[in-house]
């Protein structure tokens, strides 16, 4: 049996699913509203078993958007959220295994005739971010070229 944080964040994926693009930006605006600041246990904790699954579902979405044209920025601040926050190890070392940090270094490496200058700014904060958690990711950084 799921608990009440797993079944809502169960009912949000399902709204996820079935969105488009508008109102995947405002369910991301209002994720980053909830969870600005607080631990990666925390989230957790507030989303319940679905909090994997959340942040699989954003990675995604930036990986298949990233080089559209669109703009990525609200993506990659949620992204953000889970990557940088205290705690978050285990999603930063799923992110890099699933080629995000690789998809983030490409986003900056796109033409600003392509993609907004906000969000090349988001990405800069995001790979900042995580260099700044540790020397392995730092290394991880310099080591990717842009496709």
């Amino acid at each position: 049996r799921l608990d009440a944080a797993s079944r809502t964040t169960a009912a949000w994926l399902r709204t996820w699913d079935a969105s488009r693009r508008a109102g995947r930006e405002r369910m991301l605006l209002e994720l980053i509203r909830v969870y600005q600041g607080q631990t990666a246990p925390e989230m957790e904790r507030t989303l319940g078993i679905g909090a994997s699954l959340l942040f699989t579902r954003l990675v995604s979405w930036l990986r298949l958007s990233h080089g559209t044209g669109a703009n990525v920025s609200t993506q990659l601040r949620a992204i953000g959220l889970f990557v940088c926050a205290p705690g978050g190890e285990r999603l930063r070392a799923e992110f890099v295994t699933v080629g995000g940090l690789q998809t983030v270094v490409d986003t900056v490496a796109l033409s600003a005739l392509v993609l907004p200058s906000s969000a090349k700014r988001e990405a800069l904060l995001l790979l900042t971010g995580i260099a700044r958690t540790s020397r392995e990711y730092k290394a991880a950084q310099c080591e990717l070229r842009a496709s």
